[in-house]
């Protein structure tokens, strides 16, 4: 509170009439007048409903002890001095005679005499502080807001009806080379050429009439932008402002249009990769015939004429030729892959793995091994060439890489707690060293008479899987047998009731 003002008896009436002051009181303004050095010399008495203090407490004292900053009071005069003495609706904030802060108004002048020298200042104030706050409130909302569209990566702004920018945020100005404050209160279509600004006109026009939001892609080489606009209603639900928001999507389009590239390079090579096996299937495997079909007519018609040496070298050339055929037949096989021309169908898994099993009734009996399901298999969906391949490949490496003098065991199944499919032998197992290498081509380990395979097979297995988004793995400890575990399609459920929908919020 300012310190009370010398006893020199009652302050002097108010200079103005008491209509004046009855109209002061009603309205709530105050009126003042003061020295050059910021004394007041006179205020009405509506400053009691202001400040809290009567006016005969404040007539002779600094207008800055009321102050919440008296240094601000300089500030303020040379704000009115550049104004050429005159200044309105000036926020100030002050000290009310209870503590609190509160804000007022001040309109007021400079008092000179007739030489031109400034004798004094005379006013009116009124109090503000809601609206102050008000004012303050709306303006960290709008920097809320503000900070927001500046935080989204994409190019925000706000339109009304006529296009006028309501706002935009830091993105969308640069792509103006502006800023948001300077383009704030522009018409949008008046930042594009004639043609471009009739082609966006209309697009804001039709979500106005439609109150739909609209999606549309804007090609401005070098940019590709994504647009999404919306509509905005007011209490009444009519359109009054349209929101857009913009995504650059010219590096998402360019990664998308070189993806497209290497599938067709890919393409390209996977028929080089069709052709080759052609090639295999066709001519390579012509010679080979030749070569095995004249060993054999050798070997019936003049067996007698080879001494003991020239049998055996007849026998390395058989078994050569039927070696190469497997790796060809092989590598047929791998090269094919995943790539049946029948498309992915519910399969009976069950029916087909016996049946593979069945066709692997030779074999089982030169073992003299047994293959058993232990388990129902549930339906997978895939063509039904590769899954035959992957059962038939997996069965013939656990019957050939048995134990020395024991028949092999071999067993298959399904694991619903893990989702795994699996075949499981009691062979010569497998060193854990070798646990990834035996996925990779040629790559072989020796079966139970010292023999190898092709070293593809496997490598064929784990293609297929591949193929159908599933993962093929083994556990196995030398001397101990082999399991393989791997993850097929199911086929859904025919009697699996439809899930409810879902009503959580999204959020």
């Amino acid at each position: 509170m300012p310190p009370p003002p010398p006893d020199t008896g009652p302050a002097p009436d108010s200079a103005l009439p008491p209509e004046a002051e009855r109209i002061l009181s009603i309205s709530g303004d105050v009126y003042f007048r003061g020295l050059p050095d910021g004394i007041l010399t006179d205020v009405s008495a509506s400053v009691l409903g202001v400040v809290g203090y009567p006016r005969e407490a404040l007539i002779g004292q600094p207008i800055a002890a009321l102050y919440v900053n008296p240094d601000l009071r300089g500030a303020f005069l040379d704000t009115l001095r550049r104004n050429n003495g005159v200044i309105r609706d000036h926020p100030i904030q002050i000290r009310h005679a209870n503590g609190r802060t509160i804000w007022i108004s001040t309109s007021c002048h400079l008092l000179y005499d007739a030489d031109g020298t400034e004798t004094g200042i005379e006013g009116v104030v009124r109090e503000i502080t809601t609206r102050r706050e008000t004012e303050l409130q709306t303006r960290r909302q709008a920097n809320l807001i503000s900070a927001l569209l500046d935080a989204s990566r994409d190019a925000i702004m706000l339109i009304d009806r006529t296009g006028l920018l309501l706002a935009a945020n830091r993105i969308f100005a640069a792509r103006f080379g502006s800023t948001p404050e300077a383009i704030r209160g522009r018409n949008l279509f008046s930042m594009f050429p004639a043609d471009v600004a009739a082609q966006r006109r209309q697009v804001v026009d039709q979500v106005i009439r439609s109150g739909q939001a609209l999606h549309t892609r804007d090609i401005r080489p070098p940019l590709v932008l994504d647009n999404n606009i919306y509509p905005v209603s007011g209490p009444d639900g009519t359109v009054e402002m349209v929101a857009v928001f913009s995504s650059d999507v010219t590096e998402q389009v360019r990664a998308e249009d070189q993806n497209q590239s290497y599938i067709k390079e890919i393409e390209r090579s996977n028929d080089d990769l069709a052709q080759f096996a052609y090639v295999a299937s066709h001519d390579l495997r012509e010679p080979l015939r030749t070569l095995i079909s004249y060993s054999t007519l050798l070997e019936q018609r003049h067996a007698a004429a080879l001494d003991e040496e020239g049998q055996e070298f007849l026998g390395y050339i058989r078994t050569a030729a039927r070696r190469m055929n497997a790796l060809i037949e092989d590598l047929l096989a791998f090269s094919r892959a995943g790539q049946d021309d029948c498309p992915d169908q519910p399969l009976d898994t069950g029916t087909l793995v016996q049946a593979v099993i069945d066709d692997l009734a030779l074999l089982t009996a030169e073992t003299g091994g047994r293959i058993h399901l232990e388990t129902p298999l549930p339906g997978i969906m895939a063509a039904p060439a590769p899954i035959e391949r992957l059962f038939l490949n997996l069965f013939s490496n656990a019957l050939k890489y048995h134990r020395p003098g024991s028949a092999p065991d071999v067993r298959a199944g399904f694991s619903p707690e893990t989702g795994h499919f699996y075949v499981r032998d009691d062979g010569i197992g497998i060193a854990p060293e070798h646990h990834a290498r035996i996925f990779q081509l040629f790559q072989r380990l020796e079966n139970a008479d010292g023999s190898t395979g092709t070293g593809i097979g496997l490598a064929v297995c784990k293609k297929i899987v591949e193929r159908l988004h599933g993962t093929l793995q083994v556990i196995s400890t030398p001397g101990q047998g082999a399991t393989f575990l791997f993850t097929l399609p199911l086929a859904p459920s025919p009697s699996a009731a439809p899930s409810p929908p879902d009503t959580s919020p999204p959020w």
